[in-house]
């Protein structure tokens, strides 16, 4: 009996190490990580609710981006297959690449995801 008692101090007082250890390191999430909606887009100057949108392409639909924490990015509602992308820090800014080599400079600021493609800038609220 007291071999077991040792045993179970023994397994309990590992097992608190171990986490102790383990909670040690970072468990911060990048802000960026989470569901992502279309709230507007502006082009030339000239800016276009999420409501204009849907009209403009007869669809319901609401575009989205997910950004996951290993560093992965899917998108859709764009009329288009979901796509499989890639995100990394640039900066303080993000920097996102398509499978074909695309990339979309994305900044976030005031609680808003924005990328930026040519003249074409997608503003993004997190669900």
């Amino acid at each position: 009996m007291k071999k077991l008692l040792k045993l179970l101090f023994a397994l309990v007082l590992t097992t608190t190490l171990l986490t102790a250890c383990g909670g040690s390191q970072s468990t911060d999430v990048d802000p960026v990580v989470g569901v992502w909606k279309l709230s507007e887009a502006e082009a030339a100057g000239q800016k276009i609710s999420l409501e204009e949108y849907q009209k403009m392409t007869n669809t319901t639909e609401v575009p989205t981006y997910e950004f996951t924490e290993d560093h992965k990015v899917k998108s859709s509602g764009f009329g288009m297959v979901t796509v499989d992308s890639k995100w990394e820090v640039k900066g303080d800014d993000y920097l996102v690449t398509d499978p074909d080599g695309t990339q979309a400079d994305v900044t976030l600021e005031s609680g808003k995801l924005k990328f930026s493609v040519m003249d074409v800038t997608l503003t993004f609220e997190k669900e």
